[in-house]
C-alpha cells in the first residue's frame, strides 16, 4: 500500500523512525503531523532560543549545520532546514501571551543524542499549540496530542518528542529574553567565534565564509 508520508526515494534507509503510520493517532484539530526520520549519535547541536520583546518573536538558533536550504511551516511557526532536512532556525511569530501557561511543565526525560531530518515532511503544517512554564523560560511546540516515544537531545537545551515516525514536540530550555535581538546577535559573533577557533570556517548564521574580520563576540 502506497504511504504518502514516506519518499520512494529514502536517502536515510538506515535510519530509526523512517516507517509512518498513514493517519497518525492524536491529531490536534491545530497541528501536526510532520513526518521525520530520526538519526541516533554521540554528536550533539549548539542552540540558543531568545524571545524578541520589541517583535515579539521567538528564535531559535541551531548550529552548526550547513545555511538555510529549505523550510517547512505554518501561521506562525517556521522551521528552516539544511539541505540534508535537518533544522538550522526555527521562528515562532506568535506573542507570548498567547501561549499557554502550565505551571508544572516540565521537560521530557532526556534521551539519545541525535539529529532530525524534515526532509521527507510536507512544505506546510497547521498551527502548534505553544505551551510553557511560568517564568517562560521551557517552552513546547506541540504538533502531536500525545506523549512521545522516543526522546532526542538535539543540544543540551533543545529536544524533541516523537511517535510512529512523527514529530510530536520540540521542547526549548534556558529560553533567554531579548530586545531588537542583541542577545541573539552577540550569541550569533560568539558560537562563530568558537566553531572557527574549533575548526570549522562557515558561518551557518550569515551564510558565507568567516573571515579574519569576522565580529569577535565573547568566548563560549
Amino acid at each position: 500500500m502506497d504511504n504518502s508520508w514516506i519518499s520512494q526515494a529514502a536517502p536515510l534507509a538506515e535510519i530509526a523512525c523512517t516507517r509512518h503510520s498513514v493517519k497518525p493517532s492524536g491529531d490536534l484539530e491545530a497541528g501536526g503531523p510532520i513526518p521525520v526520520v530520526v538519526r541516533c549519535n554521540g554528536d550533539i547541536s549548539l542552540a540558543a532560543s531568545f524571545y524578541d520583546q520589541e517583535t515579539n518573536i521567538l528564535s531559535v538558533n541551531i548550529l552548526p549545520f550547513e545555511p538555510y536550504d529549505s523550510y517547512v511551516e505554518s501561521e506562525d511557526v517556521r522551521i528552516d532546514t539544511d539541505r540534508n532536512g535537518r533544522p538550522v532556525f526555527i521562528e515562532v511569530s506568535r506573542p507570548q501571551d498567547e501561549w499557554h501557561m502550565e505551571s508544572e511543565l516540565a521537560l521530557p526525560v532526556i534521551g539519545e543524542a541525535g539529529i532530525l531530518n524534515l526532509r521527507e515532511t510536507v512544505r506546510t503544517f497547521p498551527t502548534a499549540e505553544i505551551l510553557c512554564d511560568q517564568a517562560r523560560k521551557t517552552v513546547c511546540l506541540k504538533f502531536l496530542a500525545r506523549k512521545g516515544e522516543l526522546v532526542i537531545r538535539l543540544a543540551d537545551n533543545m529536544l524533541a518528542e516523537i511517535a510512529d515516525g512523527f514529530l510530536v514536540a520540540i521542547w526549548l530550555a534556558d529560553v533567554q529574553t531579548d530586545y531588537a535581538g542583541r542577545r541573539q546577535s552577540q550569541w550569533r559573533a560568539a558560537t562563530a567565534t568558537w566553531l572557527r577557533r574549533n575548526g570549522t570556517n562557515w558561518n551557518p548564521c550569515t551564510k558565507g565564509k568567516l573571515s579574519e574580520n569576522s565580529p569577535q563576540g565573547r568566548d563560549l
